[in-house]
C-alpha cells in the first residue's frame, strides 16, 4: 500500500504563514467584496411541513435529500436512518444495530449523490452506501486509519467527516491527536472500492483544545472563540476552505489546487470575558475560561454550507449573541442575500430553494426539522 508523505501541503494557502496576521498576504491577492450590497432575503416557514415530536423521534441528527425530494434524517436515538416523502410523510427505516454494511452504531453524516446516499459511521469508522433506486445496501468503505495508511504516524488518525468529489471519490477528513494542544486534520481522497487515491489533499494544524490544570480537576475543553479550518465541496465538485477567523473563501478544484481567494472585510464582534464565563453553568469550565487568555474578538465566521446550485451559505458572527447573520454568496463570490435567524435553528440543508432547519421544540420536549421558503428576484 502507498506511503502517505509527511510533507504539509499548500499550508500556507489554508492557515497562512505569517505571525501577526496569518492571512494579510492571501488578503492581499483576493478578490474584495463588500457585503453591504447584499439583499434581504426573507424565509417563509412552510406550515404543512414538520419532522420529528415526542411520539415519533426526538433526537434528530444530519439529514439529507434525494433528486427525488425524499428524505434521509438521522434517529440518533436508535442509530438509524428514517427516510421521509418531499411532503414529510415518513416511508421506512434503513440500518440497525451492527458493525455489518448497512448496520450502523453512531451515524453522524448523510450525503446523496445521482446513485447512493452515503451514511458516516464514526464509532465504526465506515462510509456505508444505499441504492437510492430500491434502498438497500449497495457495500461499506472501510475508512480505518490502519487500513489505508501504512505509515505509523498517521495510523491513530480517526476519520470525522467526509465530502463527495466525483462518482468514484470522497474526500475524508482525519484528525491526529498528538497532544490536546496538538492536534492535525488530513484530508484525503478515497476510491469507493476503499483505497487512497494519490498523495493527501490537505495538511493543517487542526482547532486546539485548552487545558487547565491549575485546580484539583484537570480541564480539558473546546473554547468557543478558537478559529478552526473548515472544509466544503461545492455542486461542481469545487473544493472550499475558510479559516473562521477572517470572511476570507479559498476555492480550489478536486485535486486541491488554489483556483482564487474571495475576501470579505467586516467588523468583528468584541469578546468579553464575562459574557463567555456566563455561557457555561458547569462550575469547573467557568473557572478554567476566567483563567484563559482571551483574543479581543470573536472569530468572523462560525460555519458556512454549501447548496444544490453552487451558493456558499456563511453564518457570521455579530453582536446579537443569540443571533447568527447568515450572507448568500453565488457561484463566483458575489453576496446576493444577508438574513438574520436565531442560533437555535441550525441550518443542515438549502436545496430547491427551500432551507431546512433543526430546532428544539421545547413544547413538545424533542427536536424538530422545519422547512422554509425562499423566493429570489
Amino acid at each position: 500500500m502507498k506511503k502517505i508523505s509527511a510533507i504539509i501541503l499548500g499550508i500556507c494557502v489554508l492557515v497562512g504563514c505569517s505571525t501577526e496576521d496569518p492571512f494579510s498576504e492571501l488578503k492581499e491577492k483576493a478578490e474584495v467584496f463588500e457585503l453591504g450590497g447584499a439583499k434581504k432575503l426573507q424565509l417563509t416557514k412552510d406550515p404543512g411541513f414538520s419532522i420529528g415530536s415526542y411520539e415519533t423521534f426526538n433526537n434528530i441528527g444530519d439529514v439529507t435529500a434525494d433528486a427525488e425530494g425524499r428524505f434521509f434524517v438521522i434517529n440518533n436515538h436508535r442509530a438509524r436512518i428514517e427516510v421521509f416523502s418531499r411532503q414529510g410523510e415518513h416511508l421506512r427505516s434503513l440500518g440497525r444495530s451492527g458493525s455489518d454494511p448497512g448496520e450502523f452504531q453512531n451515524p453522524v453524516q448523510l450525503q446523496t449523490d445521482a446513485q447512493f446516499l452515503y451514511v458516516f459511521d464514526k464509532d465504526l469508522q465506515q462510509l456505508n452506501l444505499f441504492r437510492l433506486n430500491d434502498l438497500e445496501v449497495e457495500g461499506a468503505i472501510n475508512l480505518n486509519a490502519a487500513h489505508l495508511f501504512s505509515a505509523d504516524s498517521i495510523q491513530t488518525a480517526i476519520p470525522f467527516t467526509f465530502e463527495l468529489l466525483s462518482e468514484n471519490a470522497v474526500m475524508v477528513g482525519f484528525r491526529i491527536t498528538k497532544s490536546p494542544q496538538d492536534q492535525q486534520e488530513l484530508y484525503v481522497k478515497v476510491g469507493k472500492e476503499g483505497k487512497l487515491i494519490g498523495e493527501p489533499l490537505f495538511r493543517f494544524k487542526g482547532k486546539s483544545l485548552y487545558v487547565d490544570d491549575t485546580m484539583t480537576t484537570t480541564v480539558i475543553m473546546e473554547l468557543p472563540y478558537a478559529p478552526e479550518t473548515l472544509i466544503k465541496t461545492g455542486a461542481d465538485a469545487s473544493i472550499y476552505v475558510l479559516n473562521t477567523s477572517d470572511f476570507l473563501v479559498r476555492k480550489l478544484n478536486q485535486d486541491a489546487k488554489f483556483q482564487e481567494a474571495r475576501y470579505y472585510p467586516m467588523e468583528k464582534r468584541p469578546l468579553n470575558k464575562q459574557d463567555v464565563v456566563d455561557s457555561y453553568t458547569n462550575v469547573y469550565y467557568r473557572r478554567a475560561i476566567r483563567a484563559a487568555t482571551l483574543p479581543a474578538t470573536w472569530p468572523a465566521v462560525d460555519h458556512f454550507l454549501t447548496d444544490d446550485e453552487g451558493r456558499i451559505w456563511v453564518a457570521t458572527i455579530i453582536a446579537q449573541p443569540d443571533q447568527f447573520r447568515w450572507y448568500v454568496l453565488d457561484d463566483s463570490g458575489s453576496p446576493l442575500y444577508t438574513f438574520d435567524l436565531p442560533r437555535m435553528e441550525t441550518i443542515l440543508l438549502i436545496k430547491d430553494h427551500r432551507v431546512y432547519v433543526r430546532r428544539y421544540n421545547s413544547r413538545g420536549y424533542s427536536d424538530e426539522i422545519l422547512r422554509y421558503r425562499f423566493d429570489e428576484d
